[in-house]
């Protein structure tokens, strides 16, 4: 791999932008490499970084750095479940101060709107999503930057670490009920059962971990109230130096989007404002509200058709279009060809993930 240039060891809690990524959920990455015989201040000169970006869990890099880093690691070490090994080490608190305003809430319901409201704070290059639908409740995550090495070994961490958050929300009784993954299903699938304990599906719409709704009520004792109000004060105080940006915009416009509620009115309503100041915004932005719904529907789709498993129809699904046909003439719109051409002109050799 072409060295990357350049140190990302950035401190401080200043909001993090689209694209960066706090270190504190990866802190694992340099004992699992030294466990597999490896230096890791080796692996990280190639992609650019230090050892001192892993002095700080609050320090932040680039969210394809990151991926860089874990494409990297699985090269030398031949571990293809590097995203699973990372996540299983990762605890609430690792989610800094948006972990301790998880533990803090009064029950399990609003510590999971607090995480999808408030990650971004620390993960610009995902987006998190929570449904629920016939008593079970989904809480998934999608790594959506176009072009990002080793994004499905991201999402795989990332559910790793959801459930971990819920077990240390619920306690240990907690299990869910089913685990899902957009990517193919891989040659090895022990590593997926030894970390959930679930049954676990791939090449599915999402990456998702699914559990019983009645969790949601599950009340969390060690809450405490004033705390919690003096952590959320810091976590809006923290977001409103970014608050109504066209990044930030385009940020929650992704979560909408695979809530499947992307209305100009609840954008409004998130950020605050009438609609019509989101109108003005926007507009001063030189664009409107269909042209960015558009242009995150257009990164997603690529996102999808290259590095997921996922049908044209099922990608269109995800995308809340009423059929294939309206996302195929969308997509020639963004790029005049159809979203398989497109696919076919993408492929290239992939991140091996034990197929």
């Amino acid at each position: 791999m072409k060295r990357a240039t350049g140190q990302f060891a950035v401190r401080g809690r200043k909001p993090i932008g689209d694209g960066i990524v706090r270190i504190g959920p990866c802190m694992a990455i340099p004992g699992i490499l030294r466990a597999a015989g490896v230096d890791p201040a080796e692996v990280l000169a190639d992609v650019g970084m230090s050892m001192a970006v892993f002095e700080d869990p609050g320090n932040v890099i680039p969210y394809a750095t990151l991926g860089m880093l874990i494409a990297r690691s699985m090269r030398v070490t031949g571990l293809h479940d590097m995203g699973l090994r990372i996540g299983r080490e990762a605890s609430t608190s690792s989610l800094g101060i948006v972990g301790f305003l998880l533990e803090n809430s009064p029950d399990v319901g609003a510590a999971l709107n607090h995480m999808v409201d408030h990650l971004p704070l620390h993960d610009g290059g995902g987006a998190v999503s929570l449904r629920s639908e016939g008593g079970t409740t989904s809480l998934n995550y999608v790594a959506d930057l176009t072009g990002v090495e080793a994004a499905d070994q991201i999402a795989n961490g990332a559910i790793a670490i959801a459930q971990n958050v819920m077990r240390a929300l619920c306690g240990g009784d907690f299990q869910p009920t089913l685990v899902t993954f957009s990517h193919p299903k891989p040659k090895d699938v022990e590593p997926y059962r030894r970390t959930f304990g679930a049954p676990v599906k791939f090449a599915a719409p999402h990456n998702a971990l699914k559990f019983r709704a009645t969790w949601l009520a599950h009340r969390l004792p060690g809450a405490d109230e004033s705390l919690r109000r003096a952590l959320e004060r810091q976590v809006l105080e923290s977001e409103a130096q970014e608050r109504g940006s066209l990044d930030h915009m385009r940020r929650v416009l992704r979560t909408l989007l695979f809530a499947g509620e992307v209305t100009e009115s609840h954008l409004a309503y998130l950020f605050a404002m009438h609609r019509r100041t989101v109108h003005r915004r926007l507009q001063a932005e030189g664009t409107t509200f269909r042209k960015l719904v558009d242009e995150v529907r257009f990164d997603v789709a690529r996102h999808l058709l290259r590095t997921s498993a996922l049908s044209i129809t099922e990608i269109a699904r995800v995308l809340n279009y009423a059929d294939t046909s309206a996302f195929t003439r969308a997509f020639r719109r963004w790029s005049a060809t159809t979203p398989a051409l497109w696919r076919e002109s993408e492929k290239r050799p992939a991140i091996p993930i034990g197929l």
